[in-house]
């Protein structure tokens, strides 16, 4: 499950976002013609950033957010553990370069 609005991905179950309250979706629609979604398969998107640092989780995502890139994210990044952040491949050079710095 998905939020349409934050674009994280949910365990199958939950209905709402706790972010922003907004209604899951079964599947994002695209909203660029760089989207993870024009990958062919998820298996086609490219990693550029890891962490299992809560707080460098949130700054990646508020800097990709507000440089209007779309990503997708490991499902359990709430939780302990590492966390992925994925691009399109041609979005994935630029996507690092803002990401470079991190922890």
């Amino acid at each position: 499950m998905f939020c349409p609005n934050c674009r994280y991905e949910y365990k199958l179950g939950a209905t709402t976002c706790p972010d922003c309250g907004a209604d899951l979706v079964f599947q994002l629609p695209p909203n660029s013609a760089k989207s993870p979604q024009d990958a062919e398969n998820e298996k086609d998107l490219v990693t550029i950033y890891v962490s299992s640092d809560g707080p460098s989780i949130a700054i990646a995502k508020s800097l990709l957010d507000d440089a209007g890139f779309e990503y997708l994210i490991s499902k359990d990044w709430r939780g302990a553990g590492r966390v992925d952040f994925r691009v399109h491949p041609d979005k994935a050079g630029e996507a690092r370069a803002l990401l470079e710095g991190l922890g």
